[in-house]
């Protein structure tokens, strides 16, 4: 029993911290900011499409969703109606 403790306190501890790498990683441009907002998924959304509508000029759109689903845990890339996601805003320096 305390075996399986273990393995989910040491599971929980690696979620956290890769959450905490995509919320505080930022772009290789140092020109770059960002922040963190919560969207609602509405029918037709796909993370490809919610991607192409946040992420950078220049960013791989793939690294971009590959950013979303670290941030929000996701196992899967499928959404719900409704279903809250949180996504990172770039806004490039002047």
């Amino acid at each position: 029993m305390k075996s399986k403790n273990i393995r989910r306190f040491i599971t929980s501890i690696l979620i956290l911290a890769i959450i905490i790498f995509a919320i505080f990683r930022k772009p290789n441009d140092s020109n770059t900011f960002y922040q963190i907002e919560t969207i609602y998924i509405s029918k037709g959304d796909t993370l490809w499409s919610i991607a192409e509508q946040y992420k950078l000029r220049n960013q791989d759109i793939r690294d971009y969703i590959y950013e979303i689903r670290q941030l929000n845990n996701m196992q899967s890339v499928e959404l719900h109606i409704d279903q809250e996601l949180q996504i990172i805003i770039y806004e490039e320096g002047k």
